[in-house]
């Protein structure tokens, strides 16, 4: 067993703050999109999360997603009967509802930065500031002697006032509101070990929406949603996962098909523009490693046809490592990317860190 050593300086700052964060309690972190809702149980590990329960529920065609109402009661029956009880929860923006721009700010102190960043992105929103709710996160650990970058996203007031109102009839706590590229980030960090060296294509796959990301250095440096329709798979005859902590609908890897080949070129074209759209800033930017998230059943044949495309590895995001499972169970996790990011994020330290719910301002 490797000796645990005394850490000192920043990196000790956020796990003091993490386990302040977590107090030692179960949380709860929460996502979904038009046909299934995903919940994570975790409770905080060493510097790490230990997963106690990951639960993917369908959303029934008649339960009104735009209704915090309905949603937020059809999540209350979720938690009872899935058994994920834990009053303390964290959700997150999707990308299509956030405006997000990358920022160079200035050598200043942490508490000047709040006021650097509004002065700056009020000029850039397509809607007043006094709408939105605006928040930023640095790229690495703040150091008042040296220029940093951040990256700053603003989603409307309404939007956030539709997520206090699910928690609050789903009898939940919200204690965080995050980004689900930054969580997607994290997640995907946490898995692949030569992230921090690589140029990383990650894309999140979904029913209506696709997250299409690109990581340099560990960061988050551009970040697109593409409305692009993908079949969902499902294998009536698997109700859930044998593993007692997972527990999902049956997920099939397509065969391919003229069906599967339509819809995967229809996601090609936007991730080849996407990440085009990011070398016109970073013009001798290529893909070192692709990671692919989702779980709608064309992720496999997804990632053969990027790695074609781009000459590069790709491979189905698997948290074995990030949670010790055994690479069949982690697969079964490959569309909890979110909120399993959400667990690993949650804690960290503001500044490098979303939260619409507290949003860091000005002194």
């Amino acid at each position: 067993m490797a000796t645990k050593r005394a850490v000192s300086g920043p990196v000790a700052q956020d796990r003091a703050t993490e386990t302040m964060a977590f107090g030692g309690k179960k949380l709860l972190t929460v996502d979904w999109d038009t046909q299934d809702l995903r919940m994570a149980l975790v409770q905080p590990r060493g510097s790490g999360i230990e997963l106690l329960k990951a639960v993917s529920v369908p959303v029934p065609k008649d339960v009104a997603k735009d209704d915090p109402e309905r949603f937020g009661a059809f999540l209350r029956e979720a938690i009872r009967q899935s058994r994920v009880g834990a009053r303390q929860a964290v959700f997150c923006v999707p990308r299509e509802q956030v405006v997000l721009n990358t920022m160079n700010l200035p050598p200043s102190p942490a508490d000047d930065l709040p006021a650097i960043v509004l002065n700056q992105i009020a000029r850039e929103l397509p809607f007043s500031a006094d709408q939105a709710v605006i928040d930023f996160a640095l790229s690495t650990d703040h150091d008042v002697k040296s220029a940093a970058t951040a990256l700053v996203a603003a989603v409307r007031i309404d939007d956030i006032e539709f997520y206090r109102k699910v928690a609050s009839e789903a009898g939940l706590s919200l204690s965080r509101i995050g980004l689900r590229p930054y969580a997607n980030r994290l997640a995907v960090m946490s898995c692949v070990r030569e992230a921090e060296n690589q140029t990383v294509l990650v894309v999140e796959s979904g029913p209506h929406h696709t997250e299409i990301n690109v990581l340099r250095g560990g960061a988050l440096v551009f970040s697109r949603s593409a409305m692009a329709a993908m079949p969902v798979l499902r294998d009536e005859r698997v109700d859930h996962t044998q593993d007692s902590r997972i527990t999902t609908p049956g997920i099939i890897d397509a065969r391919e098909s003229e069906h599967t080949r339509e819809a995967i070129s229809r996601l090609m074209v936007e991730i080849i523009r996407s990440f085009e759209a990011y070398r016109a800033t970073d013009a001798g930017a290529s893909v070192d490693h692709i990671v692919v998230c989702g779980a709608t059943g064309l992720e496999a044949e997804l990632a053969q046809s990027l790695a074609a495309r781009f000459a590069a590895r790709a491979e189905l995001f698997a948290p074995d490592r990030a949670l010790d499972l055994s690479p069949t169970r982690a697969k079964e996790l490959r569309g909890f990317s979110a909120v399993l990011g959400l667990a690993m994020g949650h804690g960290r330290h503001p500044l490098v860190s979303f939260d619409f719910l507290s949003p860091k301002k000005p002194v």
